[in-house]
């Protein structure tokens, strides 16, 4: 992420990060896979695209319409956290003063925004991992910053 902000361009911009919405894997304590959404992560995808066309794609000092970019990973649950969000299209103003037109928060697919990979440990739980990779599980433990799953990243 930090590689796109210091790319983009010297105006102000704001950003605005949000995990996905409660994924099966998440409800059943499992890392890693590529599971949907329960239905409380569809009712999170809701609200979120509420508060997307309330509070970030309108100007608060002017309440005009601003243009906005949508980034998400390539993982399953974080395009359907996006699925709600409404992708209409405006007219506005380029930096240069050109004008053109914008598919607003239209989704970008990024995969070097997915999670790190699990590795052996992909769809496992943490109680699981203790028990079948007790030296993993200890090693995570020590420094989870640093730690890397075997043949994950």
């Amino acid at each position: 992420i930090v590689h796109f902000v210091m790319n983009l361009h010297t105006l102000s911009r704001t950003f605005y990060l949000t995990r996905h919405g409660q994924s099966e894997y998440n409800l059943l304590g499992k890392i890693g896979g590529d599971s949907g959404l329960t239905p409380a992560g569809t009712e999170y995808a809701r609200r979120l695209a509420q508060f997307a066309k309330e509070q970030i794609t309108i100007t608060a000092e002017t309440g005009e319409v601003r243009p906005c970019r949508l980034w998400t990973s390539t993982l399953r649950r974080t395009k359907e956290t996006a699925q709600f969000i409404d992708h209409s299209k405006i007219e506005f103003t380029l930096d240069n003063g050109e004008r053109g037109d914008w598919i607003q928060l239209r989704r970008q697919e990024r995969r070097n925004l997915d999670e790190l990979y699990a590795g052996i440990c992909d769809g496992m739980t943490y109680k699981e991992i203790e028990q079948v990779y007790p030296e993993e599980f200890e090693a995570r433990q020590a420094d989870k910053l640093a730690y890397r799953y075997p043949r994950g990243k």
